[in-house]
């Protein structure tokens, strides 16, 4: 396979009887562009110019072999428009796309962060606790009511001197 030259071209004629009239439709010639994008490799530029055609074919304008009344060039226009706004939703996707990557990369990080303070926040509630624990039995006495007893006798002695 492509052993011979290739060769890209419309062939529906040079249409004498509409030479210079500007209502030859571009459209063939856009399409055998497309192909040859296509047989180079550019998938996705021949993919955009095919739709860019086919939404002039289905929304118009129309040359008039169409059934409408506009030019070649305003055709040639249209699809040149389409591809355009193509390009920019493409450019803006791409954008959005990186941008989305680099924000899920920053939240990871954060993330991690997060988790590394919780362990950080977890390991000295356990030490809190472990240490707190000889006070808390001492705490725990003290409240006992034989203890509270106690306690409130030897305060009236003090108080009484």
């Amino acid at each position: 396979e492509r052993t011979a030259p290739s060769i890209f071209e419309p062939v529906h004629g040079s249409a004498p009887d509409i030479a210079g009239r500007k209502i030859a439709n571009p459209l063939a010639t856009i399409w055998s562009g497309a192909l040859m994008l296509e047989h180079l490799g550019h998938h996705e530029a021949a993919a955009d110019i095919l739709r860019a055609v086919e939404q002039v074919i289905i929304d118009g304008p129309h040359t008039p072999d169409m059934k409408g009344k506009a030019s070649t060039s305003e055709v040639g226009a249209a699809v040149a428009a389409i591809l355009i706004e193509l390009a920019v939703m493409g450019v803006w996707t791409g954008r959005l796309a990186r941008r989305g990557r680099a924000v899920a990369l920053q939240l990871e990080a954060q993330r991690s962060l997060l988790q590394a303070d919780v362990e950080r926040l977890r390991l000295l509630v356990e030490e809190t606790q472990r240490l707190w624990e000889p006070y808390a039995r001492v705490l725990r006495w003290l409240q006992h009511p034989l203890v509270v007893a106690l306690l409130a006798s030897l305060q009236r002695r003090w108080a009484a001197g």
